[in-house]
């Protein structure tokens, strides 16, 4: 079989790519690997998660000891009042109407004084 001159030339300029691309392939493949930059740290943690359930209130504790007593008081007792009996204090309150002016108050008399 007869092979175009031209066909025969495409063939060997294919051959001689082929040859040359394996040998740079192979050159690539062979070589150590160099590493690159580090990448950037990504994101810390994840989401937040969801808020967990509620749980019910407990029971009641029982109710504290009753606190110690204080201490007394210091500082001068005061007088004692005067004692007056409501019979006394009726019997001496004036009983006679008075006429009192307007805006004024009525003057409370003490009988017999």
């Amino acid at each position: 079989m007869n092979v175009n001159a031209s066909v025969q030339d495409t063939i060997r300029t294919l051959k001689q790519k082929e040859i040359l691309l394996t040998s740079k392939l192979d050159n690539v493949l062979t070589t150590q690997n160099i590493p690159g930059p580090t990448g950037a740290t990504g994101p810390s943690g994840g989401p937040i998660g969801p808020t967990g359930s509620t749980w019910t209130t407990g029971t009641r504790g029982a109710a504290g000891a009753t606190g110690a007593t204080g201490a007394t008081g210091i500082g001068v007792t005061g007088p004692t009042g005067s004692t007056l009996s409501t019979f006394g204090l009726f019997n001496r309150i004036q009983t006679t109407p008075v006429a009192v002016a307007a805006g004024a108050t009525a003057p409370l008399t003490v009988a017999g004084a």
